[in-house]
């Protein structure tokens, strides 16, 4: 039990040290001890408090502990509480008081004390945001006589975090498109999915970051760096992985991971550190049995593996959507842009719904949309759609809000023509579609 005895302290202090001086008196007298010598007493220090369990997070049990030293000329008296008692921001809130045993008078060495009470019973402090001075003081109710009362107490300011974002967990990349779509697409869409914390801190966003490194290519293709890509209150973001394609050389490899990062308001982000795991490649082969040979791939750690393989193209059409050559098309009007674009790029036509381009024979064909918006200037005022035999190619392309106003955006698809045309649909869904050139480049055999 802990018990204030500071109010009758004193007298009982100098009744203790008028008998002290009686006895050094007598010893003097007797040639014991030299006269006017202090007697041997002990000296507690204590050092500064630490942590014996719990932590520096809000709603933390936390026991103190402390060091004991005596650097007096005696040992303590076993049997003798060595009491400390433990304070945050000047208010008592556990002691020790269950160690009795004798501490010598030595420098080096330390009793360890640990809290095993306190004023409500309770031998930890429940942990509160914000700085704190916590305070250890040995010896505090004057169990044992020292020679210096003054130089019992030490502090230690520790801080406690406001309460903090946690890590959401099993972050996970997957292919975004089928083995159909991708054929074609090349799309190097992947989904990045994640779990959000049970009771997670109101307002906390989560913005995902994509590591890529480069695993095979020139070295002009590295040094992208981490990239910010997205900030969102979802769960998952289906998003283009940055890294990959032709930069260069023969082959280009590269491998992405994605971290998602939980933030709040007026607190530290917690990462998730780096799990969903994506590989693009692009390549060249040139050495194939008939004629090079592109291939694409992309494979992530978590779901889907998609691939296509082509030869290169020989060009089959050009159609300048509202200038000379502009066949083929159903629907429409034209619109002459002014400005610095290239003049193949300044012809447009608007509201159109489909474009049929004969070609030489069946194969594989690349059909290349530019398109740029020459009236609108903000996202969302032009959505439409583009389809290439009877395959999507874009949903929802939005030209203003991919690239800008007055700026051009190129559009690739991959796909199979049968029967003599190569069919591209456009679908309304804000204002009317609009393209600039459509060119259709084939694998097809040059004397074809």
């Amino acid at each position: 039990m802990n018990v204030d005895v500071r109010g009758s302290k004193r007298m009982v202090r100098g009744l203790l040290w008028a008998g002290v001086a009686m006895l050094s008196v007598g010893l003097a007298m007797t040639g014991a001890v030299p006269a006017g010598a202090a007697p041997p007493l002990p000296n507690l220090v204590v050092e500064p408090p630490s942590i014996v369990t719990g932590s520096l997070v809000v709603g933390s049990d936390v026991t103190f502990g402390a060091l004991v030293r005596n650097t007096g000329t005696a040992a303590t008296v076993a049997g003798v509480v060595t009491g400390v008692a433990f304070s945050v921001d000047g208010r008592l809130v556990t002691w020790s008081d269950n160690t009795t045993w004798a501490l010598s008078a030595d420098p080096q060495a330390g009793m360890p004390v640990i809290a095993n009470s306190g004023p409500t019973g309770s031998s930890t402090w429940r942990a509160t945001p914000g700085r704190h001075t916590v305070r250890a003081w040995v010896d505090d109710v004057n169990r044992i006589q020292e020679s210096n009362e003054h130089d019992n107490t030490s502090t230690w300011t520790v801080v406690v975090p406001q309460p903090g974002v946690r890590p959401v967990t099993r972050v996970a990349a997957r292919v975004a498109s089928s083995q159909a779509q991708y054929e074609v697409t090349h799309s190097p869409d992947v989904t990045v999915s994640w779990t959000t914390p049970v009771r997670q801190r109101r307002g906390t966003t989560y913005t995902v970051v994509e590591h890529p490194v480069l695993l095979d290519g020139p070295l002009s293709c590295g040094g992208l760096g981490d990239i910010t890509r997205v900030t969102t209150t979802s769960s998952s973001v289906t998003l283009p992985q940055a890294s990959g394609g032709s930069c260069g050389g023969h082959t280009s490899r590269w491998k992405s991971t994605f971290s998602v990062v939980a933030n709040a308001p007026g607190v530290a982000g917690a990462d998730s550190g780096d799990t969903g795991v994506c590989v693009r490649e692009f390549s060249t082969n040139n050495f194939a049995p008939t004629a090079a040979e592109q291939f694409w791939s992309q494979s992530c750690v978590d779901g889907g593996s998609v691939h296509d393989t082509t030869q290169p193209y020989r060009s089959v059409a050009v159609i300048d959507a509202g200038g000379p050559g502009d066949t083929g098309f159903v629907g429409g009007h034209v619109y002459s842009a002014t400005g610095d674009l290239p003049e193949q790029y300044r012809t447009t036509r608007w509201g159109w719904s489909r474009y049929e381009v004969p070609v030489p024979a069946a194969g594989r064909y690349r059909v290349t949309f530019s398109v740029v918006d020459p009236t609108w200037t903000r996202p969302g005022q032009r959505v439409f759609s583009l389809r290439a035999e009877g395959r999507l190619v874009r949903d929802r392309l939005d030209v203003v809000a991919d690239v800008g106003p007055n700026a051009v955006e190129r559009i690739d698809a991959y796909v199979d023509v049968t029967d003599g045309a190569l069919t591209v649909d456009a679908s309304r869904l804000v204002d009317n579609p609009i393209v600039s050139l459509i060119e259709v480049t084939g694998t097809v055999p040059a004397d074809s």
